[in-house]
């Protein structure tokens, strides 16, 4: 497969456990910023969710932290996107 389109910069990959979750969601952000290079906020960036849950009340907040963010199940199928 060819790659249509390319979204460059780092790309996190994430699965929400407990993703309504205050105490979880907390937890998911400390280790994203644990596993982001240092250099991370220069650079364009966004977050993929893995898991195929519905939006949350906290989602907002994590634009907020790392900027865009996607749901897996939203991103186009028919093309090869490529990260």
């Amino acid at each position: 497969m060819t790659c249509q389109e390319t979204y460059r910069g780092t790309t996190l990959f994430t699965t929400r456990y407990e993703y309504v979750n205050l105490y979880h969601t907390l937890t998911d952000w400390w280790n994203a910023f644990n596993v982001l290079p240092d250099d991370y906020f220069k650079k364009p960036h966004r977050v993929v969710f893995l898991d195929g849950h519905a939006q949350g009340g906290l989602d907002n907040v994590w634009k907020t932290l790392f900027g865009e963010f996607h749901y897996i199940q939203h991103l186009p199928k028919a093309i090869g996107l490529c990260f």
